[in-house]
């Protein structure tokens, strides 16, 4: 028996020792204890579709103009321009879903906290639901596939590679 502790506690020891595979998704850039620079990040496509997708999983969960006028004043949101119509169409579409399939509310009926004029038990979880989606590996694998469409269509159209840094990660 004191022969498998040992062997276990080894094993555990070994494997704590070791590094774990960092894995990244697009928009990852924020190690460097910076905030977000327009066009630093490792592909700013990428990056502003799921933005796209963010902004709108929010406007579609507040249904409220008058937070995009106080963000407006402060906020550059993510000016990249590059993508489609039909793709930030596509993004704004995803970003509606994700509202669209949450359940119209979640009550919170605490008898320790219970107020009958307690507004809170009439809320959802918008901001978190939307920031959780940005983050998900679904969203990542959506993007990713939707860039993909976007290099064959600009490939076809002008008869080159439209985004040469492509080649330059892979011969690395």
């Amino acid at each position: 028996m004191k022969k498998y502790v040992l062997y276990f506690v080894f094993l555990l020891v070994l494997f704590s020792c070791c590094k774990t595979p960092n894995l990244t998704f697009f928009g990852d850039d924020f190690s460097k204890g910076k905030g977000y620079e327009y066009g630093k990040v490792s592909n700013s496509w990428i990056t502003a579709y799921k933005d796209n997708v963010f902004y709108s999983c929010i406007r579609e969960g507040y249904k409220n103009d008058s937070i995009w006028l106080l963000m407006d004043k402060e906020d550059w949101f993510n000016t990249y321009d590059a993508i489609d119509f039909t793709d930030l169409d596509t993004a704004m579409i995803i970003g509606k879903k994700v509202i669209k399939d949450l359940p119209n509310e979640v009550y919170f009926n605490s008898q320790e906290f219970f107020s009958e004029n307690d507004k809170s038990k009439h809320k959802n979880y918008i901001s978190s639901t939307c920031l959780h989606y940005y983050i998900s590996r679904e969203l990542d694998s959506i993007a990713k596939e939707a860039f993909k469409n976007e290099v064959k269509r600009k490939t076809e159209l002008y008869g080159k590679n439209y985004y040469p840094f492509l080649n330059e990660k892979k011969k690395k």
